[in-house]
């Protein structure tokens, strides 16, 4: 993979996370951040749009980042400065080929755009060592990026699911886990599960390898290219079958709802 091709995983990973054209943003308060302040291109000042969007996307970077402390934590502000500096000039460029009003404008934009980021050269250094990491121990810290990230990812759809299994399972089965389990097993109970549990699945699975793609670009001593492409893989594969993660997505909606049961007794 060419150094580019790293920037525009990274450009998709962050457009997955704020959509392909970026809600305005403001810069977080961040020991790491930088104040943008760029007023001309060629020796002429910068339309205002194209300023805008700069400022919009580097500050989305930033915002991504302080999100994900496991991932970026190791970043020197260099990094992080060079990283952001890259996504905000290209999120604004592909934002500005939208606002094309001639026919068939923005697709040739956007052919000129990914042609250039395709010419790119080579990194001359050449790639950092990973660590070598297996892919169940690449799996383990994937889930953990996802759960712990500030994004609340994990945390919405547990709620999903909690709320979903309190429809099936009566209060009076939700003392202990091992008496949600029996109440899930239930026929109404686990076939609704059953016919909604793809849908949460499949919504875990895109958002972990969109981290995954975080790691492999910020965090490159985790994992090299051919680890990457492993990693997501695994996740892909984990949609089919009784996997580990829909093992892990039911156990943990089930203990969810029983703490919450437990934590709402008043004891007499």
């Amino acid at each position: 993979m060419k150094i580019s091709g790293m920037f525009t995983t990274l450009i998709g990973a962050v457009a997955a996370f704020q959509g392909a054209r970026g809600a305005p943003i403001t810069a977080p308060e961040s020991g790491t951040s930088t104040a943008v302040n760029l007023t001309c291109i060629s020796n002429g000042p910068i339309p205002s749009d194209i300023q805008a969007a700069l400022e919009r996307n580097y500050g989305a970077c930033l915002q991504r980042l302080d999100q994900n402390p496991r991932i970026t934590a190791s970043m020197t502000n260099e990094a992080i400065e060079s990283v952001c500096t890259t996504e905000a000039a290209i999120g604004a460029a592909f934002e500005k080929s939208l606002k094309s009003t001639m026919p068939g404008d923005t697709r040739k934009i956007r052919t000129i755009l990914h042609r250039q980021l395709e010419g790119r050269s080579e990194n001359p250094l050449g790639d950092i060592e990973s660590g070598g990491y297996t892919t169940d121990t690449l799996l383990k810290m994937n889930f953990i990026d996802y759960k712990e990230s500030q994004t609340s990812y994990y945390a919405d759809n547990l709620a999903r699911q909690v709320e979903f299994l309190a429809r099936y399972i009566p209060e009076q089965e939700r003392g202990s886990l091992a008496d949600a389990r029996r109440a899930f097993k239930q026929p109404a109970c686990w076939k609704a599960w059953a016919a909604t549990n793809d849908k949460w699945v499949m919504a875990e699975i895109s958002k972990r390898v969109v981290f995954a793609d975080m790691r492999g670009v910020l965090h490159p001593a985790s994992l090299d290219r051919v680890e990457l492409e492993e990693l997501k893989g695994a996740l892909e594969d984990m949609q089919f079958g009784n996997s580990a993660l829909k093992r892990r997505m039911l156990n943990d909606a089930l203990t969810e709802l029983v703490r919450q049961h437990q934590a709402a007794v008043v004891p007499s």
